[in-house]
């Protein structure tokens, strides 16, 4: 009933964007037949596929996807989100998935890229990667960085397709809401969610935008 722009995953694209690498956004939520639509961009060029997992039922389509992908494809696969993040070690458990991204994702996703584009590629150095080597899982360090995106980086083009499809408050066409993030983080404890188990070693749990940069990203958009 209610499907958000992918905000996550447009600001995620942001490093990798400008670094000239080509990204392309598919919306799953979007699409009845959605095998058919990932194999439309399941082309030979593609050097990883990503997946953002929630916790509960979201992990069943993520493990079928995977599975869709790897039986169509020769591309690598990447998991991040809220669930991987905190449940990377039994994630890597699912043999299909070749890497993991823990915490913000935008750096090491461009990272992770540009060790796939090479002949010898090295993972050691991206943060928050984890990665099978030698029939062992590594996990990396996850950086204590703030990914603070300037909205003049973020590829909101990645979504123009798909603008008018995105609805909250269920208006039609007449609905054009466009959510965007003010602060990083979270300073509170509550028992379902991941914010206190991910900030709990940062000495700042909660970081704000500028306020002048909030205004004028409001008048961007």
């Amino acid at each position: 009933f209610i499907k958000d722009v992918p905000l996550s995953l447009v600001y995620l694209a942001a490093e990798s964007v400008k670094e000239g690498y080509p990204i392309e956004i598919l919306d799953l939520r979007l699409y009845s037949d959605w095998k058919g639509e990932v194999k439309k961009h399941l082309t030979g060029d593609i050097v990883l596929a990503g997946i953002s997992v929630m916790t509960g039922n979201p992990i069943k389509n993520a493990i079928a996807i995977t599975n869709f992908m790897k039986e169509n494809s020769d591309s690598k696969v990447v998991w991040g989100g809220h669930h991987p993040t905190m449940e990377y070690e039994s994630t890597m458990k699912f043999d299909k998935i070749d890497f993991v991204i823990r915490g913000f994702g935008s750096n090491p996703l461009k990272m992770l890229i540009g060790e796939l584009l090479k002949d010898k590629p090295d993972f050691a150095n991206v943060p928050g990667l984890s990665y099978r080597q030698d029939g062992s899982i590594i996990h990396n360090t996850v950086s204590k960085g703030w990914e603070m995106i300037p909205f003049r980086d973020i590829p909101y083009f990645l979504i123009d397709k798909d603008i008018d499809k995105y609805n909250r408050i269920n208006l039609g066409k007449k609905e054009r809401l466009m959510p965007i993030f003010t602060s990083m983080g979270c300073p509170y404890k509550c028992s379902f969610c991941m914010a206190p188990a991910m900030y709990k070693d940062r000495e700042k749990k909660w970081v704000t935008f500028e306020i002048d940069e909030v205004i004028e990203h409001i008048k961007f958009l």
